[in-house]
């Protein structure tokens, strides 16, 4: 209710994933604790610098919403809305990924691109889920192969995404 971030750290895990998946006007919010908790990236999208405070050694970020090969400007109020959050949700992380890639080992997997439906489309969620998940394993099984130094190279174009994305 406050648009404070709150980092929930201990307690029931089922909970905690629920609140932070409750979109706003999507799914409803969750009690915790007294508090009536909403989709953590309303505040904080991807909270790596709490999760390096909280001596996080490995983080994996999935920035889900990201619309990267749209054939034409955002034309509604909404899209251009939601599209500027993207943009700025981008921002975000590719600048606490530089603050924190000395301190631990960061993953920022790819987004399913090239990808042409616009994060407020939900008619496409099964396709989006599926393109997610296989673009997810390619990433993950390429690292796993790779040595620790070069894991966190957030911003770099990653394996199975075009270059750019």
């Amino acid at each position: 209710m406050t648009g404070r971030a709150l980092v929930l750290s201990r307690g029931a895990a089922i909970p905690a994933l629920m609140a932070s998946a409750a979109i706003p006007a999507v799914f409803p919010p969750v009690r915790i604790g007294g508090r009536v908790l909403i989709d953590g990236g309303v505040a904080d999208y991807a909270p790596i610098s709490q999760a390096a405070a909280l001596r996080a050694t490995r983080i994996y970020v999935l920035a889900a919403a990201h619309a990267c090969a749209l054939a034409s400007p955002p034309r509604s109020a909404l899209t251009m809305a939601v599209h500027s959050l993207n943009v700025m949700i981008e921002s975000r992380i590719a600048a606490d990924a530089e603050r924190v890639s000395d301190e631990l080992e960061l993953h920022v997997l790819p987004h399913p691109c090239p990808l042409s439906v616009s994060p407020a489309d939900f008619s496409h969620g099964g396709e989006l889920i599926e393109r997610a998940y296989r673009t997810a394993g390619r990433y993950l099984s390429i690292r796993r192969h790779v040595p620790r130094a070069h894991s966190h190279e957030a911003g770099a174009a990653s394996p199975g995404a075009p270059a750019g994305t």
